[in-house]
């Protein structure tokens, strides 16, 4: 059986909050609707295993905070989308203008296995100071995953609230906060238990498709220097698409005794982009860092110790989800961000 919107209408609220399952009650032969209330809440954590409904169960408590008016965010599953939105939303969160604001992740052990090694750790201490500093600034966290485990442990800890829906077998339940005797492998999909009681939530009809992500902006034309652990692949990319005559693949013997001036266009030449190897880029420094302060630069398939070497920025670069099309950019007047590669021309 499913339970709707109608369903909670005619049972009588747990107390204040958002509205989202019934509370099944049978030593009182009664059903109660259960309730989350953001004002002694913190964070709510979702444990469920595959086909549990712990999508569902967010799509809900979706819909139940439009319906009270509070602002929802959804922060995308893929790593670049995770990465920027929970890093703007710590910095929104910390701003003066706050606004009151559900926040929602699911998969959240999914998420963090597909994060680059280097950039896990500091996403998940993003995502901590998020749930630890949000509730005080009315910034509220649901987070889904299918087992708490040592990597997420320490997030979880953030949330006191839980919904425990079917898990695999009895640890997995106790470990996400419920009582072992309640393990039932066989529950269907939306129910499970909340503060000691068996709720079934409601299934919405609000559920749309996952937003399409964000598309990262172009590779100017304007890009003055490239480094590339593949240098002579990307020319040959680069010219396909922008023109040989644009493309200038820098050797060792070239960069050898060169300044500034070797690289100069003259009036009516096209502008150049200058690609060459980490390690020959890192041969010149000084060279590389004054064509630098003219042109925005690109690192492409390069490692982050790379990138830090030669920018001499000690931040960490964002994520790139697929770096043998996109890559570090650096502006001289502006911060590190992503650009795609140009498409390959079939």
């Amino acid at each position: 059986d499913t339970v709707t919107w109608a369903d909670l209408d005619t049972a009588p609220a747990d107390g204040a909050g958002l509205r989202f399952a019934l509370t099944d009650r049978p030593t009182q032969q009664r059903r109660t609707t259960a309730t989350l209330d953001l004002t002694t809440t913190s964070n709510i954590l979702i444990v469920g295993s595959r086909g549990s409904g712990r999508t569902t169960a967010l799509r809900t408590l979706t819909a139940a905070a439009h319906t009270a008016g509070l602002d929802t965010v959804n922060i995308p599953s893929d790593t670049e989308g995770a990465w920027d939105t929970v890093h703007t939303l710590v910095d929104d969160m910390r701003s003066p203008n706050l606004t009151p604001r559900l926040c929602l992740l699911d998969d959240l052990d999914l998420v963090l296995s597909r994060t680059p090694d280097e950039h896990r750790d500091t996403l998940s201490r993003t995502l901590a100071s998020l749930l630890a500093e949000g509730p005080a600034r009315g910034t509220h966290t649901a987070l889904s995953l299918t087992r708490i485990s040592a990597a997420t442990s320490s997030l979880c800890s953030h949330c006191d609230a839980r919904i425990v829906l079917r898990t695999v077998d009895r640890h997995d339940h106790q470990a996400a906060g419920a009582e072992p005797h309640q393990h039932d492998p066989s529950l269907p999909p939306g129910r499970g238990w909340y503060r000691g009681d068996l709720i079934h939530i409601v299934t919405t009809d609000t559920s749309r498709p996952a937003a399409a992500p964000k598309p990262t902006p172009e590779l100017p034309h304007n890009t003055g220097l490239i480094v590339s652990t593949r240098p002579a692949e990307l020319a040959n990319r680069l010219s396909d698409t922008w023109g040989s005559e644009r493309i200038r693949l820098l050797t060792p013997s070239a960069l050898a005794g060169s300044d500034t001036s070797a690289f100069a266009t003259s009036a009516g030449e096209h502008h150049r982009v200058l690609i060459a190897d980490p390690d020959s880029w890192l041969a010149r420094h000084a060279l590389f860092t004054e064509l630098g302060r003219r042109h925005p630069t690109a690192y492409h398939a390069c490692t982050t110790a790379q990138y830090r070497q030669l920018s001499g920025d000690r931040t960490l670069p964002p994520p790139l989800a697929t770096p043998h099309d996109t890559v570090w950019l650096t502006h001289p007047t502006a911060s590190v961000c992503r650009a795609a590669l140009p498409a390959s021309q079939p």
